[in-house]
């Protein structure tokens, strides 16, 4: 009964915010993210904004709407995108070449230091002797 309650609300709560819900989770999850990367908290953001830890935290929520002056000063502060349009996201990343390449390791060369992931079977993977790749 309470299941149906809840998927009932749900349900009426218009498409608009629903999508509105979304992108503030997606822009505050993209936020902290970057706060991790810098080791920031965000009373460090809230230092740098000129505001209360409190306003920083309301800002994060996921529910706040963010005005697009808010987000440009954000990334100004974070000295990062947080928000990238298709057309942007294609023109940065088309500009980076990615390589493949593969490491073959002799599991017996006991000059190569062991770690913690080799007990879980890695060496056991491994060739026995290395090729080389043109």
């Amino acid at each position: 009964m309470k299941k149906n309650l809840i998927s009932g609300a749900f349900n009426k709560v218009p498409t608009e915010n629903k999508q509105f819900v979304s992108k503030n989770l997606d822009i505050s999850q993209q936020i902290f993210a970057i706060l991790e990367e810098k080791g920031w908290t965000q009373a460090d953001l809230a230092k740098r904004l000129g505001k209360h830890k409190s306003d920083v935290s309301r800002m994060l929520s996921g529910l706040q709407n963010l005005t697009l002056k808010t987000i440009s000063k954000l990334e100004i502060i974070l000295e990062t995108d947080i928000i990238l349009t298709p057309m942007k996201a294609k023109q940065k990343f088309e500009a980076i070449k990615y390589v493949t390449f593969t490491v073959e390791v002799n599991k017996n060369d006991n000059s190569i230091p062991k770690t913690q992931h080799d007990d879980l079977g890695a060496w056991e993977k491994s060739t026995t002797s290395p090729k080389k790749i043109a």
